[in-house]
């Protein structure tokens, strides 16, 4: 049976019940209705189908708009048993002695106002080699051997102009990654 022909016989079963033993259709009421029978039509499928509303052959409506589902949300595997390496997630702003002395600039202590964002991660026993990275617009995603971190960030990055650097002696990667604003009052 296709979709068509399912959502009919629903409306049918829902507008009356029928009865199996008299082949009668009750109303509401629980009398019932000899004359229903008479009245009920079968159409084909064809004519089903062009009794169908448009919505209905559109197909399927998206649960969620593409502006509500995160990038990297298929990188977020819960399955995973490596443990979550600890790290730091700090903002960087160029401040001039204009900015602090004179207060001259748009600059605040919020967010808003930051030009990068940096992500210290620690991987103990890791090494650079046994490292992989991968850095897109709202995601970090960090795979090592015995560590993995899958991290959602605050604000949109431009993730071709991000560096990293690995420190070897405290075994840490840094990211530094420059955030993606739109011009505005306190951006310009």
């Amino acid at each position: 049976m296709d979709q068509l022909n399912i959502q009919h016989l629903a409306s049918l079963l829902t507008a009356s019940e029928e009865d199996e033993d008299s082949g009668y259709v009750k109303r509401s009421g629980g009398a019932p209705d000899t004359q229903a029978a008479s009245r009920m039509v079968v159409k084909s499928g064809a004519d089903m189908q062009a009794a169908a509303p448009a919505a209905a052959r559109a197909g399927p409506t998206p649960i969620w708009d593409d502006d509500e589902v995160h990038e990297g949300a298929e990188l977020d595997d819960v399955d995973d048993p490596r443990p979550r390496p600890e790290y730091t997630m700090t903002f960087r702003q160029q401040v001039t002695a204009e900015d602090m002395f004179l207060q001259v600039g748009n600059k605040t202590p919020a967010t808003a106002s930051c030009e990068q964002l940096v992500v210290r991660v620690q991987l103990p026993g890791e090494t650079r080699a046994s490292t992989v990275l991968d850095v897109r617009q709202r995601h970090v995603d960090v795979r090592a051997e015995r560590w993995r971190l899958s991290l959602f960030l605050p604000h949109p990055v431009r993730d071709k102009q991000a560096r990293a650097h690995w420190d070897a002696d405290s075994e840490t990667l840094e990211l530094v990654l420059p955030v993606s604003r739109e011009l505005d009052a306190l951006n310009f």
